[in-house]
């Protein structure tokens, strides 16, 4: 509570006069100077397993199946949209 009594204070102070800041001379950034050296990438001796692709034939059971189909009648949904700027509509 002091605190938030203190900062309207500072504001009060600020805003009647009371207080005035000016800036004489303006701010400036350091300047960093950045050196660097050469650097030298990592080497690897990396081995990997040898694989080889082939085919061969082989005889395998694969099961047969017969499938049949006949026609039937049955009620399905549909769905009709009409456009709310389609140039054919009149009203």
């Amino acid at each position: 509570m002091a605190l938030l009594i203190l900062v309207a204070l500072v504001v009060a102070a600020f805003a009647f006069g009371f207080i005035n800041v000016d800036q004489v001379k303006e701010g400036k950034a350091p300047t960093v100077k950045l050196e660097t050296s050469a650097g030298e990438a990592p080497v690897f001796d990396i081995k990997t397993a040898t694989i080889d692709l082939g085919k061969k034939k082989e005889t395998v059971k694969v099961p047969t199946v017969d499938v049949s189909s006949t026609d039937t009648t049955v009620t399905v949904p549909t769905i009709s949209v009409e456009r709310a700027d389609d140039p054919n509509k009149q009203d």
